[in-house]
């Protein structure tokens, strides 16, 4: 039987081309997917999801990761002088 281990992720909304590496042992498959979980997250895109799964479609393993993305902080207000501070 024939293996796949495929991560894809999200940029901005907007779904990339998935990688997909096939394997005729499992084990070998299953070592790839794991290595697309470590990578997922701790991965800077929004979304990460890494899959394992046969050749004929039967997903054996499947997770997603949903990272927020960083939001620009407000800029501070600088507070105005105190008559009389030195």
């Amino acid at each position: 039987m024939t293996y796949m281990a495929m991560g894809m992720h999200t940029e901005a909304g907007v779904p990339k081309t998935p990688t997909c590496k096939y394997f005729e042992d499992r084990n070998q498959a299953e070592r790839q997917y794991h290595l697309f979980c470590a990578s997922a997250a701790t991965s800077e895109y929004e979304t990460d999801t890494a899959v394992l799964m046969t050749m004929d479609g039967v997903t054996l393993e499947r997770k997603t990761w949903h990272h927020e993305q960083p939001v620009e902080p407000e800029p501070e207000e600088t507070p105005e002088d105190v008559p009389g501070a030195e």
